[in-house]
């Protein structure tokens, strides 16, 4: 969602509402509601992999896939840094075009890591809650007015001079003095991998904490933010994984189908 006015907005749900109700009730859970995936594509899945689409959420991915299964396959697709790289010029300018898995084997196997980042990213995933950062040192809690500042494994501390082991993201001033009453505080153990993490042109981590400049974070932000840094560590190691399904992918349809299938959600 976009705040400028001249931006437009667009949704891409995976159900689309029926009946006349639709008005009252805008994500119901109802079978009955219109899948809002082309049929093109729906017919390339089962063609490439002989699967058959099941009226459930998901199929056993051995005679059946579901609605949730297309979406955690076209999702893992789009995470995949082969796709983005080949098709960065035209990701800027239109909708990702998804292509069809090759056999049952690559399908299955994409499925079950979308459905790994759709958890990761909702924060459902217990990797998430596993914290691989602390937050040390107790202060005022405020992320200083000029930003959070990240030091890598190599640099040295603000205060003692001491080469850093791990990477810290200092959320203190560190060009001012800490107070006689207090010390520069910061995450520590996040790594130059997810602090660079990016989706679209931000860096998760420094878009999160630059939205609350000025502001003390709560304990529930504090550890929101931790739990932001896991799933993106576990994100990485999934995504490195794709490149490898992905690798001997050639940009074409692979099966014969009446029209061009792109997925609409």
């Amino acid at each position: 969602m976009s705040s400028k006015t001249y931006n437009n907005a667009f949704v891409f749900p995976l159900y689309l509402v029926t009946g006349k109700n639709k008005q009252k009730d805008l994500f119901p859970k109802d079978k009955q509601n219109r899948l809002n995936i082309a049929d093109g594509f729906i017919d390339g899945i089962t063609v490439a992999t002989g699967l058959k689409l099941t009226k459930d959420e998901t199929g056993d991915l051995k005679k059946t896939f579901g609605p949730l299964d297309v979406l955690c396959f076209v999702y893992s697709i789009l995470h995949a840094p082969i796709y983005r790289v080949r098709y960065r010029d035209l990701l800027k300018r239109y909708f990702p075009r998804c292509p069809l898995p090759i056999n049952l084997e690559q399908f299955a196997s994409l499925v079950t890591i979308g459905r790994e980042l759709v958890s990761l990213h909702l924060l459902e995933n217990p990797k998430a809650h596993e914290f691989v950062t602390s937050f040390p040192i107790k202060g005022t809690d405020i992320v200083a007015a000029s930003g959070p500042r990240y030091l890598g494994p190599g640099e040295r501390e603000p205060n003692t001079g001491k080469v850093l082991t791990v990477g810290r993201v200092y959320i203190s001033d560190v060009k001012q003095p800490p107070s006689p009453f207090s010390q520069l505080q910061y995450f520590d153990g996040v790594s130059p991998e997810v602090w660079d993490y990016e989706v679209g042109v931000y860096k998760v981590c420094e878009k999160w904490l630059k939205e609350r400049k000025g502001r003390k974070l709560s304990n529930d932000e504090i550890n929101h933010f931790q739990e932001i840094v896991a799933s993106l560590k576990a994100t990485i190691m999934n995504v490195s994984k794709l490149d490898l399904l992905l690798h001997h992918w050639k940009p074409v349809h692979g099966v014969k189908i009446k029209q061009r299938a792109i997925a609409k959600a």
